[in-house]
């Protein structure tokens, strides 16, 4: 955990606005499935579902969101139910809640241009990683994985920008994202 505070800490202070944003986005990326996942146990979520996702891509052209759009996106997800309860929600509710805090954290740096929220982003997927791990038996560690791509993220985006391909850290974001959904699919099938 230090590593990745110290390597983020000084990403925060160095990076641009383009930079951090993709590190967000890559960050509710790996959240993302897991959001889906639990929304599909509440049929009467449907409309959220979509947001949500109409929120992630757009987070992965963040830079080029209008400010009312952000703040706009930043307040439609401050309303989401996961954000409305001063406790995690018990079960499987409580993967969305980290994925939803995530998605809102990355849309407050939009909007507001402080860096901590960029770190609050990063602590709720560190958090979900672990959370996952606890709840699902065996032998992976996601939350040791999550801090080395928070880790190899910051590398990447600390050199060159325009050699990072944004579609190509989607993509790697999505197939751990994939793989958090399976095992947490397995787990509550249980």
């Amino acid at each position: 955990m230090v590593a990745v505070d110290d390597a983020l800490s000084r990403f925060l202070g160095e990076a641009g606005e383009g930079a951090l944003t993709l590190f967000a986005a890559s960050c509710v990326e790996r959240g993302s499935g897991v959001f889906f996942l639990a929304l599909a146990y509440d049929e009467s979520r449907g409309g959220d579902v979509e947001e949500y996702a109409r929120f992630l891509d757009d987070l992965w052209s963040g830079t080029s969101l209008s400010l009312r759009d952000r703040e706009s996106h930043q307040g439609r997800i401050d309303s989401f139910p996961e954000m409305q309860g001063e406790e995690e929600p018990p079960g499987i509710m409580a993967f969305a809640y980290d994925a939803v805090a995530a998605m809102y954290y990355s849309y407050a740096y939009l909007v507001s241009g402080d860096s901590i929220n960029v770190k609050y982003c990063s602590n709720h997927m560190l958090n979900s990683a672990g959370y996952i791990d606890d709840a699902v038996p065996g032998s992976s560690n996601r939350y040791e994985d999550e801090i080395a791509e928070q880790l190899g993220a910051v590398e990447a985006l600390s050199s060159d920008l325009s050699k990072v391909e944004a579609a190509v850290l989607r993509e790697r974001a999505r197939a751990m994202g994939r793989d958090r959904v399976d095992a947490l699919r397995i787990a509550f099938s249980e």
